[in-house]
């Protein structure tokens, strides 16, 4: 939308001592005024989806960057990767992201379906989420649930729906490329538990929006995941084609307590990153001094 507005008018009228983007997007129309903008992650720069993705993530966005007064990462793990690019520590500060706090969270699971939101994109990594499911179903022959997988298709579904029929999943995995928030809300609460299996992550936010409804989540063992989730969710190897993540779940299923434990760190992890906290912090940042 920033971009839609009459920005040269604006300016004149309102003479902004600084500008805040809450995109990596530095207004080239406005040079003269010093911008704070965010970086949510450098995925791009691994896992381009386009040649202009590619293209853009490697020279475009580094000057957008540079021009930066200050960038705000949503993660320390973003922060590590804008150093790793050349950009000066001095001009990062990391503000996480937050999220609504969810009334009457669920107190135990209703089913074993196990959920995983994401869309059809290689650093998703479904191909480790169908693996893992498939190594549970050979230690647990009778699970009841299903692996449900909410996200848009893309380049990988071809390759995805192959894995399935291979691994003999066709009638134990449940695909949906969106629902409504009505809709996703009830299907959470219904689960028995999320799983992020991604290669890169900026924040995570499906993992969040887990945890602030109760629902236990497994996380593949990554930067962001170690940062922000150590505590709150079960953390399984990306190399071992599913079996960390088969034996957790089946410990999951085994130990009520342990599902009740991580239901409630869940819960304290969201009460740390609130959306208040989050537009608390930025407003302190936009109120100071620039380095």
């Amino acid at each position: 939308m920033q971009h839609a507005l009459p920005l040269r008018r604006l300016l004149r009228d309102h003479r902004p001592e600084r500008l805040y983007s809450p995109y990596t997007d530095w207004l080239w129309a406005c040079p003269d005024v010093p911008q704070v903008i965010t970086c949510h992650d450098l995925i791009p720069l691994h896992w381009p989806n386009s040649r202009r993705a590619r293209w853009r993530s490697r020279f475009w966005l580094p000057q957008q960057l540079q021009r930066a007064a200050l960038v705000v990462a949503i993660s320390r793990s973003v922060a590590d990767q804008l150093i790793a690019t050349g950009l000066s520590a001095s001009r990062i500060v990391v503000v996480t992201n937050g999220i609504e706090p969810q009334a009457h969270p669920i107190q135990a699971p209703s089913s074993r379906d196990c959920l995983v939101l994401a869309r059809h994109a290689p650093h998703k990594n479904l191909a480790l989420a169908l693996n893992g499911f498939a190594a549970l179903l050979a230690r647990e022959p009778r699970w009841p649930g299903r692996l449900v997988v909410v996200g848009a298709p893309g380049r990988c579904t071809a390759a995805l729906r192959r894995q399935e029929r291979e691994l003999g999943l066709t009638d134990r995995v449940s695909w949906c490329s969106g629902l409504p928030a009505s809709a996703l809300d009830a299907l959470m609460r219904s689960c028995f538990c999320l799983i992020s299996p991604s290669l890169m992550e900026g924040f995570d936010y499906p993992l969040l929006e887990a945890q602030a409804l109760g629902l236990p989540t497994l996380a593949s063992r990554i930067p962001v995941h170690e940062e922000l989730h150590q505590e709150a969710s079960l953390l399984f190897e990306l190399q071992d084609h599913g079996d960390t993540m088969a034996c957790l779940l089946q410990r999951l299923d085994r130990e009520p307590a342990l599902w009740r434990q991580l239901s409630q760190a869940g819960l304290r992890n969201t009460a740390v990153h609130t959306s208040q906290h989050q537009a608390n912090h930025l407003h302190q940042l936009l109120q100071a001094p620039l380095p």
